[in-house]
């Protein structure tokens, strides 16, 4: 294969990667799907049962993925999972937030017990009951019911189906995802939570029963939410779902390797060819990744300066949220879309204007997401636009209460039965007295990873969102660091 026939090749298997990564519930992945990184371990644990990712991360992938059963017999058969023995776990979905299955819940069961003066704990029973084979032809609703009528017998009921799986070496997991749609507003969401995780720590009672919980990093913050018997063990044995930059660029190369239009053997005979080295699937060091993406690239910076960064790099920095953590699909986004914007004569694979363009295209997904799953934050980022970041928090609060947005949002929350911002949830009496409801929405920001603050109590935005935003950056700012732990 000639070097032309080669970059094009990488080229064009770089436009086949997936235009929308995400995954939806109850659709587990092909084991041709499946990239599973060493640091994500922890989070498929089924004896930890907290999981806190932020949107993107993929844990609505891996929620599908342990429920499957083909692909959580693959993961099993993966050196870096096998001391979590999946072999002998059967997973099931009890809540996705989609519509009720064979064994999950839908939100709407769960108005309808709520409604009938059952505590939702016994939803979660009954799901348990039907996914260990007891009640299959009865509705959820009636086999709360009975054992909101009966709990002793309920009660009796889980502690034989615990010691038949003890007995037999096997396990059974309840996966909850989706979570974000438990309700309508803070305090009902809350409600919801609290009583799955009591199910969840009546279940680490037993010996072969257990919960994962896939959960937001703006949910783990509720105030309160971790009170309460042994809920600090819960908590202290969560598994934060995130990427390492190598583990990006080898999930790039997989998709690659693997992904629509892609023939494996002359893909891997193209990035020889390229690269001048053979592509070890979930081998590369660190410095081989570096050396493909520059050989990719042709050896070019980001831009002629000397000084500039090298892509590999910059492509991270860029991609960033407020966290300092770089999201699967805003990636693989970015590197699909400079491979388009690529000129088709060009003897790279891509170069820094087509990279630039790849962020450009990022980020307006990037927003694009945001608006899809917090409804506030088009009305919020509105007045902002045009501004210099980073700024005062004076400057931001001055902007909002001059376009009246905290009661836009107040309105049509209360209008349309929509979810808050997580900061209106509480008080604070640090803030100044000269605003009323702008640091609240500040602080919802910085939840959700749109926000940041920096040097000199400062409020900055990360570039994965300034472009779409109209934001325009003032001086030089450091990157954020990549978050080591979960917000406390």
């Amino acid at each position: 294969m000639s070097n032309r026939h080669a970059v094009e090749k990488l080229r064009s298997t770089l436009r086949g990667l997936p235009k929308g990564a995400s995954h939806t519930p109850g659709n587990p992945p092909s084991r041709e799907e499946i990239y599973a990184p060493r640091e994500h371990v922890n989070a498929l644990d089924p004896d930890r049962a907290l999981v806190i990712g932020n949107r993107g991360v993929g844990k609505t992938f891996w929620a599908s993925a342990l429920v499957g059963r083909e692909s959580r017999q693959w993961l099993a058969r993966q050196p870096q999972f096998e001391r979590l023995n999946l072999y002998n776990v059967t997973a099931f979905a009890a809540y996705h937030g989609s519509y009720a299955d064979d064994t999950a819940a839908s939100l709407a069961v769960v108005q309808d017990c709520e409604n009938r003066g059952l505590d939702t704990l016994r939803v979660w029973e009954a799901v348990l009951l039907r996914a260990a084979g007891r009640y299959q032809h009865n509705p959820i609703r009636d086999i709360a019911l009975l054992l909101n009528a009966n709990p002793e017998t309920g009660e009796r009921a889980i502690r034989d189906v615990d010691r038949e799986l003890t007995a037999s070496g096997n396990r059974l997991l309840l996966v909850f995802d989706g979570l974000d749609t438990l309700g309508r507003t803070w305090p009902e969401m809350q409600k919801r939570l609290d009583r799955i995780l009591e199910f969840t720590r009546l279940c680490k009672t037993l010996r072969s029963i257990r919960v994962k919980l896939f959960m937001r990093l703006d949910q783990a913050n509720f105030g309160g939410l971790w009170i309460g018997p042994d809920r600090s063990k819960i908590w202290n044995e969560r598994a934060r779902l995130n990427w390492t930059t190598t583990s990006l660029y080898d999930l790039l190369f997989h998709y690659m390797e693997v992904g629509e239009g892609s023939d494996p053997f002359r893909y891997s005979s193209a990035f020889r060819e390229v690269v001048g080295f053979d592509w070890k699937p979930q081998q590369l060091t660190e410095e081989e990744q570096r050396e493909a993406i520059r050989a990719m690239a042709g050896g070019a910076f980001m831009t002629a300066s000397p000084s500039a960064a090298r892509i590999y790099d910059w492509i991270m920095n860029h991609l960033a949220d407020a966290k300092g953590e770089v999201m699967p699909r805003a990636f693989l986004e970015l590197m699909r879309k400079a491979a388009e914007a690529e000129p088709s004569d060009s003897e790279r694979v891509f170069s820094g204007p087509s990279i630039m363009q790849g962020m450009r295209e990022a980020s307006d997904r990037h927003l694009s997401e945001l608006m899809d799953e917090y409804w506030w934050v088009p009305i919020t980022l509105q007045p902002l636009r045009s501004m210099q970041v980073p700024c005062s928090p004076e400057e931001l609060y001055d902007r909002w209460a001059a376009a009246g947005t905290v009661s836009e949002i107040i309105r049509r929350a209360n209008e349309e039965d929509l979810l808050l911002p997580i900061g209106f949830t509480g008080k604070s009496s640090a803030y100044p007295l000269d605003y009323g409801g702008e640091p609240y929405l500040l602080d919802s920001l910085i939840a959700i990873a749109a926000a940041m603050k920096v040097k000199g109590d400062r409020i900055h935005f990360p570039d994965v969102l300034r472009p779409a935003a109209g934001l325009r950056r003032r001086g030089l700012v450091r990157p954020p660091r990549k978050a080591a732990q979960p917000p406390q």
